[in-house]
């Protein structure tokens, strides 16, 4: 169920705030819980008393995509960003994802571009639409985002990885696997995944020796 068009700013009373803000935080615990039919029950209260409560329809949103429902999310999602499109920046992210889920790979690229033009150092925007490149196998717009990840974050292990993968994918394997090295040095949240794409490219390369010896400290980390 998607919320009415909002088409004016307009004084809230303060007991519709009180109630819409009760309906709202009513709504995020019963979403922690995955009880998405009543948190979007909550949710849509929380608008009706206030159509203003932006949080509540970011919420509603965020609840739909997680219940199935990506489409109705995208509804949501695209009048949040009209009337309010300095919400907040995951707002972009989080539409990409819902368009993702229909497939609509165009409109998630446009939604990460417009977050881009918005918020130029929004990091997770280049690696989401990188990661979409990838997908489509356009190893060189996949390894321009990456590139930027990296610029500006130079121990971002995500940038590397997509790096690597991107270069994977234009047949520079030698640049792939020091990409996956680098992901590995840098970032020790991307120690695992470093390790395993660099020796399933070992494999490709036909040096099982190497590739033994990544997926061998594999095991070992899954074991500490």
């Amino acid at each position: 169920m998607s919320s009415g068009k909002i088409t004016q700013v307009t004084t809230v009373p303060e007991p519709q705030m009180i109630e819409s803000d009760e309906h709202f935080e009513s709504g995020k615990v019963l979403l922690g819980d995955k009880n998405y039919k009543e948190a979007m029950k909550m949710f849509t209260k929380s608008l009706t008393a206030n159509k203003l409560n932006f949080d509540a329809l970011f919420y509603r949103a965020v609840t739909l995509l997680d219940s199935g429902q990506p489409q109705k999310a995208i509804i949501d999602l695209n009048e949040l960003i009209e009337v309010c499109p300095d919400y907040r920046k995951t707002i972009y992210i989080v539409l990409s994802i819902a368009h993702r889920r229909v497939n609509d790979y165009i409109a998630a690229l446009r939604t990460l571009s417009k977050a881009l033009q918005r918020h130029p150092r929004y990091i997770e925007a280049y690696i989401a639409r990188g990661q979409i490149y990838i997908y489509q196998k356009k190893w060189e717009k996949a390894l321009g985002d990456f590139r930027a990840v990296i610029g500006t974050q130079p121990h971002n292990g995500l940038g590397f990885l997509g790096q690597g993968d991107s270069l994977k994918g234009m047949g520079n394997f030698n640049g792939a696997l020091v990409s996956y090295a680098q992901a590995i040095e840098v970032d020790s949240k991307t120690v695992s995944q470093g390790l395993m794409k660099r020796g399933l490219l070992y494999l490709t390369m036909k040096n099982s020796e190497l590739a033994l010896q990544d997926f061998t400290k594999l095991t070992e980390i899954a074991e500490e």
